[in-house]
């Protein structure tokens, strides 16, 4: 008898959300569209996640833009030493040309301002991963 497996995740996504709620329904939402999921509240908990996650690459975060500890472009910095190819979504409430993107190329970023819909968000996601193809 023929099983089925299930087919291998879309891509590894770090969604780095201090508010559980919001952290949990974009993770639920990610994960039923076919993407493994880490999930962490704050830049210090994404880079411990990102150390322990050794079996893939991450391809995407998804940050907000302003945290309290570290911004989401330093964070973002942080992580492209060991995931080089790592793209990232900024979620703000601020504009997106108040954003400055200092050495990071724009091919590998997307700004989504707060509030946005789950399709805006699963439409981004789609459009800068297959960009790494």
């Amino acid at each position: 008898m023929a099983g089925t497996d299930p087919a291998p995740p879309r891509g590894t996504v770090l969604l780095v959300e201090e508010e559980q709620n919001v952290r949990t329904l974009l993770g639920k939402y990610l994960s039923e569209q076919g993407y493994a999921i880490l999930e962490a509240r704050n830049a210090e908990e994404a880079l411990q996640r990102c150390k322990e996650h050794r079996a893939s690459p991450v391809n995407l975060m998804i940050c907000d833009l302003v945290m309290d500890e570290m911004n989401g472009v330093e964070l973002a910095r942080q992580l492209r030493t060991h995931h080089p190819r790592l793209k990232t979504i900024y979620l703000s409430a601020h504009s997106e040309s108040s954003v400055i993107y200092r050495g990071i190329p724009l091919t590998d970023i997307q700004f989504l301002p707060k509030p946005f819909k789950l399709k805006e968000l699963i439409s981004s996601v789609n459009d800068l991963l297959s960009r790494s193809k």
